[in-house]
């Protein structure tokens, strides 16, 4: 995760958030704990691939 998207509700990021892993635990990315990003979070999301 970027320093900027600290403080961000998932929901409102570029890429698709599938969930967010905070510590131990995994937040699907419309949990009410999700938001606002946290330092230290882990993001799950969706992207294409360039490369074939």
């Amino acid at each position: 995760m970027r320093p900027a998207e600290v403080g961000v509700d998932p929901r409102a990021l570029d890429q698709p958030v599938l969930a967010v892993l905070r510590g131990a635990a995994l937040l699907h990315y419309d949990h009410a704990g999700a938001a606002p990003l946290q330092a230290g979070d882990e993001l799950i999301y969706v992207a294409t691939s360039l490369n074939p």
